[in-house]
């Protein structure tokens, strides 16, 4: 019983971890958008923003 509840605090260090990941993924998918709508009110045409790193 003790290895078990040793295991399952492992797995749930790494469960968090890998959500705390994809969070951030998530973050940057949001700041990379095409933003269409940013560019078209401001210049009235689509274009692509440019990403910078």
């Amino acid at each position: 019983a003790t290895y078990l509840r040793f295991v399952q605090a492992n797995i749930n260090k790494f469960i968090t971890g890998f959500e705390y990941v994809r969070s951030l993924e998530r973050i940057k998918e949001k700041l990379y958008k095409l933003r269409f709508s940013t560019t078209a009110a401001r210049d009235g045409y689509c274009w692509i923003m440019l990403k910078i790193n």
